[in-house]
């Protein structure tokens, strides 16, 4: 590599960077997207199917629209730099605040000792589990994974044992840019979800409350952990909500017919398909025309 030799050798290497500055951000920002899709790739694993965050949101349509994305890319989302960085942080912070407990074979909450267990992540199955010499005993309290009548799948983010109450909760973490003064509906409904789907596929787990732990992410030198108050859930009535979402969605997947809208200023500010919605369009005043079904 050549040595600079003078300040004028310096101006000119500068000068040269300002002038290509748009050239390199443009090959770097290609290269950042190519690692962060083989990085999530890698840590979604197959994502196939009916996910918990697929059907969070009130309107119908917009859940029909999370699951058929990926499958049809007419219908694909480009995912913007900001919201790539938020989910990668948000994951490394997951990765740093995990509980010290794990679910044994018969369902039960039990507390890892370090000195004799060993956690390892199963590719194949896409978790944690926990070993006791070679032996598998159990699902770490992190990332676990359940599924409603195997109609929904999901990963709760961690199961926290509480020693000195002898409860078990579930904790889900958000990544914010600022902490919300009281608990948003669809945080509250995601947990909710993950409560139903817990019993199905853990009958002898007997969690009913949560908690909602915020991580702050407002620039990259601030840092900063709040945690929700305690919150129940009436499992049965969520579980026949949660039932018969899925069973509606999946009836507009398979019929001609798009699923009726439910246009709101916030559903559709943060709605990525908004685009493809002739609610949307009406309710805005754009004039649409709609693709593929009625």
């Amino acid at each position: 590599m050549n040595k600079l030799k003078s300040f004028g050798d310096v101006v000119n290497l500068l000068n040269f960077v300002g002038d290509n500055m748009e050239s390199l951000r443009k090959m770097l920002e290609e290269r950042y997207i190519e690692r962060f899709e083989k990085f999530s790739a890698d840590e979604s694993g197959d994502r196939s199917g009916i996910r918990t965050s697929d059907i969070l949101s009130p309107c119908l349509r917009r859940c029909y629209f999370n699951i058929l994305s990926k499958t049809d890319n007419k219908y694909g989302v480009e995912i913007d730099l900001k919201t790539r960085n938020i989910f990668f942080l948000g994951h490394k912070y997951h990765e740093i605040l995990i509980s010290n407990m794990y679910i044994d074979k018969d369902g039960e909450p039990q507390l890892v000792d370090f000195d004799r267990h060993k956690i390892v992540f199963d590719e194949v199955d896409g978790v944690y589990k926990v070993l006791n010499g070679s032996k598998v005993i159990g699902i770490y309290g992190s990332e676990v994974p359940v599924s409603y009548k195997g109609m929904i799948r999901g990963r709760l983010d961690e199961l926290w044992f509480d020693e000195e109450e002898g409860k078990v909760y579930i904790i889900d973490k958000k990544t914010v840019t600022r902490f919300p003064s009281d608990i948003p509906p669809h945080y509250r409904k995601q947990v909710s979800y993950y409560m139903v789907m817990l019993a199905d596929t853990y009958p002898k787990l007997n969690v009913r409350e949560g908690f909602l732990l915020y991580i702050l992410n407002r620039t990259k030198y601030e840092f900063g952990v709040k945690c929700s108050d305690k919150f129940s859930v009436d499992v049965d009535s969520f579980t026949d909500e949660l039932e018969g979402k899925i069973k509606s969605v999946k009836y507009y997947l398979d019929s001609d017919e798009y699923p009726p809208a439910s246009p709101s200023e916030y559903e559709c500010k943060y709605c990525w398909f908004k685009k493809h919605c002739d609610a949307y369009k009406k309710m805005s005043g754009i004039e649409y025309h709609v693709i593929g079904k009625k």
